[in-house]
């Protein structure tokens, strides 16, 4: 086993005699309010039994780091294999402290307080030299060096931060986190002193905070020289209350994998950094979508990392790599990369083809399948299907999505057939996208409806059950079924024959503002007792755009015929023809319904 040195010391010891430096593998700044409450929480009962003359010491855990030599001197540098985030924490809250001395001396020159300016000069000088920037004597020079240096894109704006300059974090999860980190800290601090008037007294007790951090707080540095066995530490420990996620241990293993190749590593660190910027549960998931799409089966949820890293960098078994493997081990980052950002699109309901050859309504159609029907189970597909041609694609999309809703929203079938079936098919198209057939894929959709269900007569059922209007309920799965009927309205009319098409493109929804319309009023002015028992049905139900006059939409349906007669809707127009609106209409109304569904849904 490589020589480890594990010794125990204080925080402030620890951080006032080394110089840290986050690896280019490890995490950003990870660190959320929960996180930061229990770390001050912690820091402010010690500081508590100060003021009380006494002393309360607080352990926390242990950090490893890998010692490297500085060029040119006898002094050395300490990767932060595990801790960052503790001791990144510890550095802000006592930069703060510094910010809030600033102050107070600005109060002290004000009220010509001698004996706290020099106390508080000296504080300052002391912990930047502790905390922020230290000089170490190369070549029989002084040279600075930070005390802590973060990993890849956090370092600029942390030491901006960390010096009292105010740099905006942008939209990075990370830089947003170390910056509230940086405020909240400094609330915590000023709420110490917040009904204190004299400013030595508020210098006695903020100065508590240097000697617990200096004395009270602890924690075990295990020093190694060894770097392989500093990544294979790094891989089980973790962090306090955060867990390392897959996307950082797959981070992490890549860039251990590309030791000893730098360019390839630092293309790869750079690569991982854009893959790694969203909420980790959304990039968890999009690892497990494009690892399906990659391998044609789901990966399993509790060995998720380990079939990532099989599937993906299957060199990691080496012992050791080759210029070839170090390009390939960067291709397929970059591949991954690049479906990461399909997946972003596809959650948001975006189309991924950048010419203009699909129609908006099909564009729309992508929105609907994963944003409104919320069915990101397929998002493999989606990724093995975006290799194909944008015509495929629509169609895949389409067949996909009339599918989703008898299967799964309205037939309440298992997912785990589909999912299995999603990850198979995007496999397929990924790896063959010339040869992949929509018919082929469909006949596998209409053999699981055969074999689970829901059959034209459970379906039917369950249209009537589910499609029932709730005043103060979610009432998408309607406004969905409505706009399926609409778009297949002019195809369904023709006879439809065939596969259902979408013969009329000039429609284009926008589902957030189009409403769900009573034509018999849901609050209607004078009740007619047989309507009122099937009003919520959906032979009572249709659709206004932002294009119809919703102001006749609490009127009687004599009153509403104009505003019928006149919508893009070519469902609504029929209405028109009636001039009562009857209980044994809204019932013939939902049959002709249910038969159209059985149209547009079958396969």
């Amino acid at each position: 086993m490589p020589e480890i040195n594990p010794y125990y010391t204080s925080i402030g010891k620890a951080i006032g005699d080394r110089l840290f430096e986050v690896p280019k593998y490890q995490r950003n700044y990870a660190w959320e309010r929960d996180q930061l409450d229990d770390f001050f929480s912690d820091i402010e009962k010690c500081i508590s039994k100060r003021r009380q003359n006494d002393k309360k010491s607080h352990f926390f855990g242990g950090i490893v780091t890998v010692k490297k030599s500085i060029t040119g001197t006898s002094d050395e540098k300490y990767q932060l294999v595990d801790g960052q985030q503790r001791i990144a924490t510890f550095c802000i809250m006592m930069s703060q402290l510094v910010a809030v001395f600033n102050d107070l001396l600005e109060e002290a020159k004000d009220e010509e307080d001698q004996d706290s300016i020099s106390k508080l000069r000296g504080s300052i000088e002391n912990l930047k030299d502790k905390y922020v920037e230290t000089g170490v004597m190369i070549s029989m020079e002084s040279k600075t060096f930070n005390r802590l240096s973060l990993s890849g894109p956090d370092n600029d704006f942390y030491q901006a931060r960390i010096r009292g300059r105010d740099p905006d974090p942008g939209e990075r999860a990370s830089k947003r986190r170390l910056d509230d980190a940086f405020s909240y800290l400094e609330k915590r601090i000023l709420e110490l002193v917040d009904d204190i008037d004299s400013l030595e007294e508020k210098l006695d007790v903020l100065s508590n905070i240097i000697s617990v951090v200096d004395v009270d707080c602890s924690i075990i540095n295990i020093v190694t020289e060894d770097r392989q066995y500093a990544y294979e530490l790094f891989q089980v420990l973790n962090d306090r209350g955060i867990q390392l996620t897959v996307g950082d241990l797959l981070r992490a293993k890549t860039l251990q994998i590309l030791e000893g190749y730098s360019l390839q590593q630092n293309a790869a660190q750079r690569k991982w950094d854009d893959i790694l910027k969203d909420k980790a549960s959304d990039t968890k998931n999009f690892l497990s979508w494009i690892h399906s799409a990659f391998e044609g089966e789901r990966a399993r949820k509790s060995s998720l990392y380990d079939d990532c890293l099989s599937a993906f960098y299957p060199q990691h078994e080496k012992e050791r790599i080759s210029g070839s493997d170090a390009d390939d081990i960067l291709n397929v980052t970059e591949e991954i990369q690049e479906e990461v950002e399909y997946c972003r699109q596809f959650i948001n309901g975006r189309w991924p083809f950048e010419s203009h050859d699909a129609s908006q309504l099909q564009r729309n159609r992508l929105r609907l399948l994963t944003v409104e029907l919320g069915n990101t189970s397929c998002i493999p597909l989606l990724i093995g299907a975006r290799h194909i041609d944008e015509s495929t694609f629509n169609d895949v999309v389409d067949v996909t999505t009339r599918f989703f809703f008898r299967y799964r929203t309205i037939g309440s079938k298992h997912a785990t057939p589909i999912i299995n079936l999603f990850a198979e098919e995007g496999h397929r198209a990924r790896e063959n996208p010339d040869s992949f057939d929509v018919n082929a894929y469909t006949e596998h959709l209409s053999e699981l409806i055969s074999e689970k269900g829901p059959d034209d007569a459970a379906f039917s059922a369950s249209l009537r059950e589910e499609l029932q209007y709730k005043p103060r309920g979610n009432n998408q799965n309607i406004k969905f079924f409505l706009m399926m009927v609409e778009h297949y309205y002019k195809w369904y009319q023709d006879g439809a024959d065939g596969e259902p098409k979408i013969l009329d493109n000039s429609v284009v929804f926008d589902f957030p503002n189009t409403d769900i319309e009573h034509i018999y009023p849901q609050s209607a002015p004078s009740e007619q007792e047989a309507l009122e028992g099937v009003k919520h049905e959906i032979g009572n139900l249709t659709l206004l755009g932002p294009q119809d006059n919703k102001e006749a939409s609490n009127a009687s349906f004599q009153e509403k015929r104009d505003t019928f007669n006149d919508s893009a809707f070519r469902i609504n127009n029929q209405l028109s023809d009636d001039e009562y609106w009857t209980k044994d209409k809204v019932k013939n109304r939902e049959e002709d319904l249910i038969d159209i569904a059985l149209a547009i849904f079958n396969f």
